[in-house]
């Protein structure tokens, strides 16, 4: 971010405004795979190990949701369900428990993420109107504190303009006993 040297006082409370509304997307896409696939041996969704469902025939958003919701209870565990936006838009509410929430009948946490929109399933991409939903077991994300740079790192004293560098790290790991996906159709 660069800025007026005149708001630095603002600086480290803007950061973790932004920082808290931005750091999901690049976590969804990393959970899916599709920013650095195949950095390590880190799985993703989307990766080559996926189970797809339904012979990889494009579904509506509910008969996804119940494919998804079967493959969770053959774990006899509780999982989470991965989908993008336009997906949960065309969910009805009355398909979740806890719609603010958004927790399936069956009590499985629905997460709809920005970084989901484009995802991959075993290299295949989801056509005009589709997308693809997951099913994975818990994920757990631990963020890092917020580290930025100091005023002395940041100021260019020759025109008074702050630019500075405001991180966090952070880690998503998802209990892999569970990998499966449907191709949606969101637009039929």
């Amino acid at each position: 971010m660069t800025c007026s040297a005149l708001s630095y006082p603002y600086i480290r409370e803007w950061s973790e405004t932004v920082l808290e509304a931005t750091y999901s997307k690049p976590v969804e896409e990393a959970l899916v795979g599709r920013t650095h696939p195949g950095l390590g041996p880190n799985p993703t969704l989307g990766d080559s190990n996926v189970t797809v469902l339904a012979g990889g025939a494009a579904k509506p958003p509910i008969v996804a949701l119940s494919y998804l919701e079967n493959a969770i209870a053959e774990t006899g565990r509780k999982g989470f369900i991965h989908a993008t936006p336009a997906t949960i838009t065309q969910l009805n509410t009355d398909t979740f428990l806890d719609p603010e929430q958004l927790i399936t009948t069956n009590g499985n946490q629905v997460v709809s993420g920005d970084g989901y929109v484009g995802a991959r399933a075993n290299g295949v991409a989801p056509g005009t109107g589709q997308d693809w939903m997951f099913a994975s077991g818990p994920v757990e994300v631990r963020v890092s504190s917020l580290a930025i740079t100091d005023l002395r790192e940041s100021l260019d004293r020759s025109d008074n303009v702050i630019t500075f560098r405001a991180e966090r790290w952070v880690l998503a790991t998802w209990d892999t006993s569970l990998q499966v996906a449907v191709l949606v159709d969101w637009d039929a």
